[in-house]
């Protein structure tokens, strides 16, 4: 079977069709996903600004997972070599950041983090890669996330 390298990817030679489309759909789940967060973002900022200062938290992660998700659209779309890797980083990330606080404003992310499990999933059919080596990714990104936000709380608390 005839494999060719093209822009990071591995494509089956033959099956440029399908991996357009794949390629297409990602582009536009990474999209979906950032302007989905970004309007979740938006949303809960202005509901929570009215009652709380926002700096430097919650403003912080919600700053945060906008730039995650920016960074995963734009690596899709310009099909950067990790593309894969950073979606499920973000995933991860964010999914950390949605369980710590999943019982305040955590859980209106759950949409992202699974638009963004897809577009590594579809990244992943492209690259060919084992999914192993990213759910150890998406593992590290959420694992970073819950430390940072353990970190910068016990920081604050301190203060």
């Amino acid at each position: 079977m005839d494999n060719r390298t093209y822009n990071g990817d591995i494509i089956m030679a033959g099956n440029t069709d399908s991996t357009s489309r794949t390629t297409i759909v990602a582009r536009i789940l990474s999209i979906l996903a950032t302007f989905g967060c970004l309007i979740i973002t938006v949303s809960i900022w202005a509901s929570v600004a009215s009652r709380q200062a926002m700096w430097p938290l919650p403003a912080l992660y919600l700053i945060e997972t906008v730039a995650l998700c920016i960074i995963v659209a734009i690596a899709t779309v310009y099909s950067a070599p990790l593309k894969a890797v950073f979606s499920w980083v973000a995933a991860g990330a964010i999914l950390g950041f949605a369980v710590l606080a999943a019982f305040s404003i955590g859980i209106y992310y759950t949409p992202v983090v699974l638009l963004l499990a897809i577009v590594g999933i579809v990244h992943l059919h492209q690259t060919r890669r084992h999914i192993a080596q990213l759910l150890i990714w998406s593992a590290a990104g959420a694992i970073a996330q819950i430390v940072l936000m353990l970190g910068v709380i016990s920081l604050l608390a301190t203060n």
